[in-house]
């Protein structure tokens, strides 16, 4: 599973590489020109929640505080629709790279 995360995140990375060749602007190289499809935002959205790290982490922490470690989960899935609702369509009208931007 790890592995096919990875080959599917480098093949989106050498799709659009390869597609957007032309376009030399550091928001066209960051943000793809802010008009990619649904499905590699998701996906790039989800490999980075799902790191390497994860995959060594989880499993200690479940070790040792047990199953309530599955309340995240239960945060995440009600935290990501308020998020993607309310707070990415204002970031994204703000034409910002990151969150952090918001501060400076």
């Amino acid at each position: 599973m790890l592995c096919a995360t990875l080959v599917m995140s480098c093949l989106v990375g050498i799709y659009y590489g390869i597609k957007g060749r032309k376009k030399s602007t550091v928001d066209d190289y960051l943000m793809a020109g802010r008009n990619m499809s649904i499905f590699p935002v998701s996906f790039s959205i989800f490999v980075s929640t799902v790191s390497s790290i994860s995959f060594i982490g989880d499993p200690v922490e479940v070790y040792y505080y047990g199953g309530i470690y599955w309340l995240l989960s239960i945060g995440i899935m009600t935290g990501l629709p308020i998020i993607a609702h309310y707070f990415a369509p204002i970031l994204y009208r703000m034409r910002l790279t990151s969150v952090y931007e918001v501060s400076s």
